[in-house]
Formats: C-alpha cells, sequence, structure tokens
C-alpha cells in the first residue's frame, strides 16, 4: 500500500481476496481509510463463500471465474481502482490495467496466475498509470519495522484480524495440509502444540 501511495479515501482492489496477500491488503486498507474495498475470487463458489463470511463485509467481491474488469466491480469504483495490490499476475494484471482510475497505480507482488502478463499500454498511457514491482525479502529493516508497528497496533486495537479457516493438533498435520491442498480454504491454516513436537 505505501508503494502504491495509498491515502484515506482511495478505491483499493486485490485480485485473490482469499489469499495472505489479498486479504491484508483490504483488510489494512479498510483499517487506514479506504473509501471502497474490491477484491477477486478464482471461481464462483469461492466468491458465494467470500460474500457470506462476516470479514468481507463492504468488500465487493469479483468472480473472476465469470466477470470482466471493471465490469465486476461496484459503484464505488465508478472512476477506476486507484491501487491494486497484485499477487496474481497473468490475466488478470491486463484486467486491472483496464479498471484504473486516472493516476492508478498497480503494485506486483506474486505471479500465482503466471508471470506472462499482457497489459494494454494503451490503457496505462491513457490513464497515467503505472506499475511497480515490490519483493518483501527486499525491504529494509527500516522499512519492516514501520510496517510491523503499524500492523500490530491495528492488530492489538482489533481494527484488522487473520482470517482463520480451521485449526489442526500437530498430531493432524497430514490431514491439515491435505484440507490445504484440496479444499482450498478461505483463511489460513493454523496448526497449535508445535512446542510438544519439538
Amino acid at each position: 500500500l505505501r508503494l502504491g501511495r495509498f491515502s484515506p479515501g482511495k478505491r483499493v482492489f486485490a485480485p485473490a481476496v482469499v489469499g495472505g496477500v489479498g486479504n491484508a491488503t483490504v483488510q489494512l486498507a479498510r483499517a487506514l481509510g479506504a473509501s471502497a474495498l474490491a477484491g477477486g475470487t478464482g471461481s464462483t463458489a469461492k466468491a458465494k463463500a467470500v460474500r457470506a463470511a462476516p470479514w468481507s463485509h463492504g468488500i465487493d467481491v469479483v468472480d473472476l471465474e465469470r466477470d470482466r474488469l471493471p465490469e465486476g466491480l461496484g459503484d464505488g469504483f465508478a472512476a477506476g481502482i486507484d491501487v491494486a495490490v497484485d499477487g496474481v499476475g497473468g490475466r488478470v494484471t491486463g484486467q486491472i490495467a483496464t479498471a484504473l482510475a486516472t493516476g492508478g497505480r498497480i503494485v506486483l507482488v506474486g505471479e500465482t496466475g503466471g508471470a506472462a502478463v499482457q497489459v494494454p499500454v494503451d490503457d496505462v498511457v491513457r490513464r497515467h498509470a503505472s506499475l511497480h514491482g515490490f519483493s518483501l525479502p527486499d525491504a529494509t529493516a527500516a522499512q519492516s519495522r514501520r510496517a510491523w508497528a503499524t500492523i500490530t497496533g491495528l492488530l492489538a486495537t482489533g481494527r484488522i484480524q487473520p482470517v482463520i479457516d480451521s485449526i489442526y493438533p500437530v498430531e493432524a498435520a497430514d490431514e491439515a495440509l491435505r484440507h490445504l491442498i484440496e479444499d482450498r480454504p478461505i483463511g489460513k491454516i493454523v496448526i497449535i502444540g508445535m512446542s510438544r513436537a519439538w
């Protein structure tokens, strides 16, 4: 969000809202004063589940299996996306570029949807938009400290919270892994009792 020059009142989009990057993006943007939030899902079933989740209140959920951008966005995005934090890449990045507001920014943080991206250059040029790459391991110690100070403050006051799908004891780690891979849960899988395993 800092690389995207986020400020209160911005319209923020995360294409994989159920993933760690996407969920953190919408939660942090909401806590920091975004005027409109949207997140994408890769399937209709997942979009339906996210819309029913309490943490998604106030977030436009775009079913990227069925809808394209910008048509899938709600009224809060009539002027376009100001900041997109994109951990997906692939075809989704091109769709985001067509939905950007004037001066909009895409921050690329991953490529789970594919490293090859086709971005409509005319949309980027006409909108005075920009694309930026971000790699967490390359953040400086000072940048990390500032980010964690913000995040822990928001966690402590309950303004953001982890989305947890399920909790498993360490003895059921194999089932937790199976659930993660096969069921594609919404939220994190937590394994407890790790200290006993050492």
